[in-house]
């Protein structure tokens, strides 16, 4: 079972300590995420999350998850309601050969020579960099070649601001009554 985890470890969010990789759904279950809080599967944050209007963002950490990722999203019938990022841009080209109506967003670390012609070349619509690394001009190149720009993790309400002023599509953000 996938479950919806941020870090690749529970040590920092849970009771437990170790690799999601390296625990099974049972063990994972029995961790305490804070006030009695359990680590979602992916299907019960999607029943969640598709009674609303919003979008579903999904980030691939690791490239063995992507057929149980996309087997779950079509059986909830989500294809036009996800989007799949990933730094794994390669998975992302193919998830465009298997479901091409999913939307994907090419995940950046910093600021590439030419994050805009990689992002094209992942078939990304979405391009989700640092919010350091974002300007007028890497939001400008996106939008006249029809990708989406999504800054991360923006917390402060200057760089919030900022942001907005830019005209970036997406905000991630730890705060989001900020956003």
């Amino acid at each position: 079972k996938l479950v919806v985890i941020h870090d690749d470890k529970v040590d920092r969010t849970t009771n437990g300590n170790g690799y999601v990789r390296d625990l099974t759904f049972e063990e994972i279950r029995k961790l305490d995420a804070g006030k009695g809080e359990k680590i979602p599967s992916l299907e019960e944050a999607i029943d969640l999350l598709k009674k609303g209007k919003q979008r579903i963002a999904i980030e691939i950490k690791e490239p063995d998850t992507l057929e149980g990722i996309l087997t779950i999203v079509k059986e909830e019938g989500l294809s036009n309601k996800v989007i799949i990022v990933s730094f794994w841009h390669n998975v992302l080209k193919r998830i465009k050969e298997i479901e091409p109506e999913i939307k994907i967003g090419a995940i950046f670390v910093g600021r590439s020579v030419d994050a805009v012609s990689l992002a094209k070349a992942a078939q990304s619509e979405l391009l989700c960099l640092k919010h350091k690394y974002i300007d007028k001009e890497v939001v400008v190149e996106c939008h006249k070649n029809d990708i989406g720009v999504n800054a991360w993790v923006v917390d402060e309400i200057e760089d919030i601001e900022k942001m907005k002023e830019l005209g970036v599509d997406i905000i991630s953000s730890d705060h989001p009554d900020r956003v």
